[in-house]
């Protein structure tokens, strides 16, 4: 069956009937002193899932001569409290992420600006090996101040950088 504008595929198509769901679980840190002090090996707890409702939609659909069809996609996520394990605000304690991939980063990629991004670091103390996020800025995105500072850096040189990190940053954009 074709798919064309009023056909019996074109309504499951561009709206799909059935819903899309999206769990994330996140991996609390409950050991973080005795990582840094002792070395020990680090303890995570689960904690989810967290739910989110994913509502694609179709723009721009063209239906070109050649039988087939061009379009856009976007996505919606939309937070689903009653089948998450707590608001998407919920905070947990994990990994700096940023700060372990802008070191391992600097030192294979741009190793002209290592010892001044070393310098960086040493001065400013309140980078930390673990960061206290929510749901929301570790899935979505928050701006970081460890890629804040590599991206003033980096300006210097016109190589570009984004101060932002998640694991879906600018899916939702």
């Amino acid at each position: 069956m074709p798919l064309k504008n009023g056909s019996y595929t074109y309504g499951p198509w561009l709206d799909p009937p059935l819903p899309i769901y999206f769990k994330m679980y996140m991996f609390d840190l409950t050991n973080p002193l005795e990582v840094v002090n002792e070395g020990a090996k680090p303890f995570f707890r689960e904690k989810g899932p967290y739910t989110y409702r994913l509502w694609p939609k179709k723009i721009n659909i063209t239906f070109n001569n050649n039988n087939t069809v061009t379009y856009r996609e976007t996505h919606t996520y939309v937070f689903q409290r009653n089948m998450s394990v707590g608001p998407s605000t919920d905070r947990f304690l994990t990994l700096n992420l940023p700060l372990l991939t802008v070191t391992t980063l600097i030192r294979k990629e741009y190793p002209f600006i290592k010892d001044m991004v070393k310098l960086m670091l040493s001065i400013e103390k309140s980078y930390s090996l673990f960061v206290n996020v929510s749901v929301d800025e570790f899935v979505w995105g928050y701006q970081d101040p460890v890629l804040k500072q590599v991206k003033a850096l980096l300006s210097y040189f016109d190589i570009p950088f984004d101060d932002h990190f998640g694991f879906f940053y600018k899916v939702r954009k």
